[in-house]
């Protein structure tokens, strides 16, 4: 049992310790909750990584063909 409260004005409430299985179970759920949240957060930055690449891609070839369309002027 736990005991939880100050005992001035009757504010004490008392609780039982959860069993052996129950605590495991309780556990368990916290351990898999968890586990959906990383897994959740690692998608998303997956995501996100992919994103900027995508970005970064289409940044450099417009870079590159404006680069040629100089040195094609260039050369004229």
């Amino acid at each position: 049992m736990t005991v939880t409260g100050l005992a001035l004005f009757g504010g004490v409430g008392v609780e039982r310790k959860l069993r052996k299985e129950e605590h495991k179970r309780l556990k368990e759920e916290r351990r898999r909750v968890k586990a959906g949240r990383r897994n959740e957060l690692r998608a998303e930055r997956r995501e996100l990584r992919g994103a900027r690449r995508d970005e970064r891609h289409e940044e450099r070839e417009e870079r590159r063909l404006s680069l040629e369309k100089e040195r094609r002027r260039d050369d004229y």
